[in-house]
């Protein structure tokens, strides 16, 4: 395995404006971070939105615990 994290579901995916494949903008899957997500998202559009890549949050999707840790029960 090429990292130490468990595997996790795909919170969000990265948009490259500038890359087109098939006639359909290119996207791809994305991690976000456990802690400040949304800090994180907001920050990476800022940052890279002048070369075309932004990040686009999944409907209903929150960072998750990875699966090789138990999650927590109420």
């Amino acid at each position: 395995m090429s990292s130490p994290r468990g595997i996790r579901a795909c919170g969000a995916v990265i948009h490259d404006e500038n890359a087109v494949e098939g006639g359909r903008r290119v996207s791809g899957p994305i991690t976000l971070p456990q802690r400040n997500a949304e800090d994180f998202v907001t920050e990476f559009n800022r940052v890279y939105a002048s070369i075309g890549w932004t990040i686009q949050r999944l409907a209903g999707k929150q960072p998750s615990p990875p699966s090789d840790e138990p999650e927590a029960t109420a």
